[in-house]
């Protein structure tokens, strides 16, 4: 009896000096690209039905089931890129009411991605300050490879499920080159960082499970997409939540050991990877991306948070532009889709900027161009908002410091604007945020012509509508956004001098001062790029009627126009320095070969002749 109870307590002891073992499975919940979107966006359906997705309020149901699937056991972080894309960025400096709200959802911890230094430096250091100010918060900032941010760490290690979990965060190279980083700002490469973090939880820390917060993304092109490459050169991690890239991944990409995770963007998806570690090795034991619809009813505490920062967007906001956050505007009576092929909303916009800057000079210009990558959303049938108005067209910050991008008005010399559509013609097929439409211009191209010689008449309307071939020696005013403008601008660098457009003033000189070509309405405000495409849309306004009805029916074709096969005779018409260059390069190389093989067969002949 001695035996068996000394026996016993044999036992515990082992039981008891045993190291502490995980008790659960580990759920580490994610987002990314998240753009302010509280509210959600719309979307059309499988039925072409347009529906409501997203929302912070649906999106902490769904985190909120998963937490009582697995108490004391779940991670919440994000991926970066948490601000610019809806009104409530417009609070940025003043609330940071992206991570105050993601606070109160529980988030663990987020990266900083490109975007969330669309205000720039200063202004992210200010809204990082009013955050940390706070000393309630408790959502970690983790920027491992970017360093001098105000409160931010390069990781931080957290417990959960018996586990210890290091966490660090990472801007990856193309998102580095998207963003107004400040020279000044320290960065290192996200690779480097990422090995040198590892390291650091591995044998500083003791960690049991490496996460990474990478905004840097995937690609189709292995070779271009940042966090295989990541996954491949630092084996040591375990998770890679994706950002950037706003990729859905359903089912997880591996490499290795390392499970990478992706959930769109906007907050559509909630994604959920569940790992448990076996003999000191994390293995996934799930993957799933969660739908955010209507499905999920709204969480009643974060609602109510939304609607307060609703309040304080009109109060900050809205009221120099005498609208609400949930003012409908116009009845838009058919989809308008970005970058479509048929009725295009990047066409909309254009011929939006021409009224606008018609209206704020009393002057009509003579083009407005739009590139797609500036647009954010698509312009769908039903009551339009306010709000989705302005998360169209959300992205930047003018010379007055207020948020959207202003209008300028440029000048090219009109054998310019050739090369202009050709940005469009050659470039556009590899890089789809280069794609331009154009109001007040239309061009005729051949897709098999010479790159960068596609574009074969360029035409531009006159005051009375009619379109006639522009002189190569006059001046002709184009409006676009800052950004734009500024694009355009480095066309020449990009291009290595093949296409060549040098934004001017009215006298013909190049512009070195952005803000002297700025827009100005007849109170002096910057006309912004959100507000002229509200102010077009309600031009259908009609006595009697409280919403204006607007019906848009432009398409591509009209202004863009393709023509099938290759003309020689329309080549050789057109031709343009590049292709000439490219034209005699070839024929010297077909007169080489005639003359290498004119000797080939003479040396043949000879050698034939001499055997018989």
């Amino acid at each position: 009896m001695k035996i068996k109870s000394f026996t016993l307590c044999t036992v515990w002891l082992l039981v008891l000096c045993l190291p502490a073992q995980a008790t659960d499975t580990l759920a580490i919940l994610f987002t990314h690209d998240l753009h302010s979107y509280f509210t959600g966006s719309r979307e059309v359906d499988n039925n072409h039905h347009v529906q409501r997705s997203g929302g912070y309020a649906r999106l902490y149901t769904a985190i909120e089931q998963v937490r009582r699937q697995h108490p004391g056991a779940t991670l919440l972080v994000d991926g970066g890129d948490v601000a610019m894309g809806a009104f409530f960025h417009t609070l940025f400096t003043t609330h940071f009411a992206e991570l105050q709200l993601m606070d109160k959802m529980g988030y663990d911890a987020v990266t900083i991605g490109n975007h969330d230094f669309d205000f720039g430096v200063d202004a992210l250091q200010t809204a990082l300050q009013v955050y940390f100010s706070d000393a309630s918060h408790t959502c970690a900032v983790v920027t491992s490879n970017i360093g001098g941010l105000a409160g931010t760490g390069e990781y931080i290690v957290l417990s959960r499920a018996g586990y210890r979990i290091g966490i660090f965060g990472l801007l990856g190279t193309e998102a580095r080159s998207q963003s107004l980083i400040d020279k000044e700002l320290p960065y290192e490469n996200y690779i480097t960082a990422a090995a040198r973090m590892v390291k650091q939880l591995r044998d500083t820390e003791k960690v049991d499970v490496v996460v990474c917060l990478s905004h840097s993304g995937t690609r189709d092109n292995v070779k271009r997409s940042e966090d295989i490459q990541l996954a491949r050169h630092v084996p040591g991690i375990d998770v890679i939540i994706s950002g950037h890239s706003h990729t859905l991944l359903k089912e997880p990409l591996v490499e290795g050991h390392t499970v990478i995770g992706s959930a769109g963007a906007y907050g559509e998806y909630l994604g959920c990877i569940k790992l448990t570690v076996t003999d000191g090795k994390p293995q996934v034991a799930s993957y799933k991306v969660i739908k955010i619809d209507s499905t999920l009813a709204e969480n009643s505490t974060i609602k109510s948070a939304i609607e307060s920062y609703k309040g304080l967007v009109e109060s900050h906001y809205l009221k120099a532009e005498s609208t609400g956050f949930d003012e409908p505007l116009a009845e838009v009576m058919n989809n308008v889709l970005a970058s479509s092929n048929s009725i295009a909303l990047e066409h909309l916009i254009a011929d939006a900027f021409m009224d606008a800057a018609q209206k704020a000079e009393n002057k009509r210009p003579d083009i407005a161009v739009v590139p797609s990558g500036t647009i954010r959303e698509h312009l769908y049938e039903g009551i339009v908002t306010a709000e989705e108005v302005f998360n169209i067209l959300p992205l930047g910050v003018g010379e007055d410091k207020k948020p959207a991008f202003p209008l300028l008005k440029v000048y090219f010399y009109g054998r310019e604007l050739r090369d202009l559509c050709e940005v469009d013609a050659s470039l556009s097929g590899s890089v789809p945020d280069v794609q331009l439409f154009f109001s007040g211009l239309r061009y005729t191209y051949y897709p098999g012509s010479l790159f960068c010689n596609k574009v074969k008449r360029v035409e531009v309307q006159d005051s009375a509508g009619a379109y006639i071939t522009p002189d190569n020696n006059m001046l002709y005013s184009v409006i676009a956004g800052l950004y734009s403008a500024k694009m355009m601008g480095i066309v020449k660098e990009k291009t290595f001098g093949i296409l060549s457009l040098s934004p001017k003033n009215a006298a013909g000189q190049p512009i070195t001062d952005w803000s002297e070509a700025i827009i100005h309405d007849r109170a002096g405000h910057e006309v912004k790029e959100w507000v002229a495409l509200k102010n077009y849309l309600q031009l259908g306004k009609k006595e009697g009627c409280e919403i204006p009805l607007f019906d848009y029916k432009v398409r591509v074709e009209e202004r863009k126009i393709k023509q099938a096969g290759f003309s020689l005779v329309e080549e050789f018409k057109y031709m343009n320095t590049f292709a000439l260059c490219c034209y005699i390069t070839i024929l010297l190389l077909l007169v080489t070969l005639l003359l290498f093989l004119y000797k080939i067969i003479r040396k043949s002949a000879r050698y034939i002749r001499s055997w018989n």
